[in-house]
Formats: C-alpha cells, sequence, structure tokens
C-alpha cells in the first residue's frame, strides 16, 4: 500500500497503531502495576487481572451497539472514532494515577468504554477508505498489523519509560507508561482528522 496513493488509509493506519499502543501498555504490563504499585500478593493477581478484564469487556459489550447504531444513525464515523480515542486515553491517565484497586477498575471501565465505542465505529470507517475495495481482504489484513504491532513495539520501549523518574523506592514509573498510552491514544485521535472520503 502507497500512502501517498492513499493517504486516508495511511493515516487511519498510524492512528489505529497509535491507540493499540495504548491498549498494549496497560495490557501487558497491569499484573506488574497491581503487584508493585497497588501492593497485591502474587496469588492474587490473576483473580484481580480476570476482574479487570471482565470490567473492560463488560464495558465494551454495552457501548459498542450503542455506539454502532447512533453513528448508522447519524451517518458519522470521524467524531465517534476520535471521541472513542479520546475517552480512551482518559481511561488510561485515570489508571496511571490510581491509588486503590477500586479506582483502577473504574478507570479500566473508562478504558474498556472508548474500546467498545472505537470498535463499533473503525471499522466502519476503515471499510471506507479501504485503497482496493474489489481486494479488501489485502488492506483489511495491512490494518490488522496495526492492532497487533504494538505488542511488540511497547515491550521494546517499555523498560526505558518506566525508568523515567524512577527512584529506590519506586523503581518502575508505571504512571510514565500509562501516560505514555494517554499521549499514544490522544495522537491517534489527532490522526483521525486529516483524512479525507469519510465524515
Amino acid at each position: 500500500m502507497n500512502p501517498r496513493r492513499s493517504p486516508a488509509f495511511a493515516w487511519a493506519w498510524l492512528s489505529r497503531l497509535l491507540l493499540f499502543s495504548g491498549v498494549a501498555a496497560i495490557q501487558a504490563y497491569q499484573a506488574f502495576y497491581l503487584m508493585i504499585v497497588l501492593r497485591f500478593p502474587p496469588e492474587r493477581v490473576a483473580e484481580a487481572v480476570f476482574l479487570s478484564t471482565l470490567v473492560l469487556t463488560a464495558a465494551a459489550l454495552v457501548f459498542a451497539p450503542i455506539a454502532g447504531r447512533v453513528s448508522d444513525r447519524v451517518g458519522r464515523r470521524k467524531p465517534f472514532v476520535i471521541a472513542a480515542a479520546l475517552i480512551f486515553a482518559v481511561g488510561l491517565l485515570l489508571a496511571a494515577f490510581a491509588t486503590s484497586f477500586p479506582f483502577f477498575l473504574f478507570a479500566i471501565g473508562v478504558v474498556g468504554l472508548g474500546q467498545g465505542v472505537y470498535f463499533a465505529v473503525d471499522i466502519a470507517l476503515v471499510t471506507q477508505i479501504l485503497p482496493d475495495p474489489a481486494n479488501p481482504a489485502k488492506d483489511l489484513g495491512l490494518m490488522n498489523i496495526a492492532s497487533t504491532l504494538p505488542s511488540s513495539i511497547v515491550p521494546a520501549v517499555a523498560p526505558a519509560i518506566l525508568a523515567i523518574g524512577a527512584t529506590a523506592a519506586a523503581p518502575q514509573n508505571f504512571a510514565a507508561l500509562f501516560t505514555f498510552g494517554a499521549i499514544t491514544g490522544l495522537l491517534g485521535a489527532v490522526l483521525i482528522a486529516p483524512i479525507r472520503g469519510v465524515r
């Protein structure tokens, strides 16, 4: 895919890559966050991660169909994708400064809300800007790479981010990592704006 020939698709791809970098930041490191920051004993971490995953999934399942129906009704995609990325970023910022597990779960619920809205509408947006509508499988496969690649990129850069402002008392700065995820989510929202050919 040539970004110069298909700039809308390229912007959408980069936007998704950035948003999923935030997803990878919290999904890959929440177990460590629970143990190191919230002082969960190792034997309770699996239960806590299951509960947070349940909250995230429930929020996404509740809001995805609502967002999809409203988006179809008003005939607009970009505002919903932008709003979803912003909500996701807010959720990550809340998680970055959570001092208790209930508040962390609330933050995860906000992340799930953003994910639900995003997943419901982003794929519809993408299908409207495919470079080759007659051959959608290739382009959708490329878009899927933007969803999966961050799970390899984020762990590579996370140690450097976790070391920012680290001290002997707090050797890993999870607030910096989750804030990084929030920033990538915000950048993902910004990159939706230049997309043409879809409202």
